[in-house]
């Protein structure tokens, strides 16, 4: 009679959680911070494929500026959080490449209907302009401020 062995496995992990590049806002908001993409694809392992962390991931971008935070709220299994986080990643590695930056804000600018960054300073100084013209044209005159009359 063959009896079957099963021998587990163990692996390692170099999983740094912590808490220093974590905006101040943010603080004890989220579960910590994960360092580059190597960390990221560990991170279901570590916590537990099937967990449903409560607290949401946070990581930067290949610009090192631009913070990816991926919210579970206890409904969402980690595994399912590290491939949104990796999709997040590669999309700002496509963007960064791109434009230089994490985010696109011209396009983003650009897809509100607001002003380009090119363009500001004029607009602002013709909507100055407007409004002094707007404000000398409705001037309301009462004259000097009357004195109080106190009775005692």
């Amino acid at each position: 009679m063959a009896v079957d062995l099963i021998v587990p496995i163990a692996r390692v992990i170099d999983l740094v959680i912590c808490q220093e590049p974590v905006p101040w806002d943010l603080t004890g908001e989220v579960s910590g911070y994960l360092r580059g993409r190597k960390q990221v694809e560990e991170f279901a392992y570590a916590q537990g494929r099937t967990q449903k962390p409560k607290r949401p991931l946070m990581l930067y971008g290949p610009d090192n500026y631009t913070p990816i935070v991926i919210v579970g709220d206890g409904v969402t299994e980690a595994a399912e959080m590290q491939d949104l986080a990796l999709q997040a990643i590669d999309k700002q590695e496509a963007q960064y490449k791109k434009s230089g930056r994490g985010l696109d804000f011209d396009d983003m600018r650009e897809r509100r209907g607001l002003v380009r960054r090119e363009d500001f300073d004029t607009a602002l100084k013709d909507a100055f302009a407007e409004r002094a013209k707007y404000l000398r044209a409705h001037q309301v005159t009462a004259g000097p401020p009357q004195r109080e009359r106190r009775l005692f």
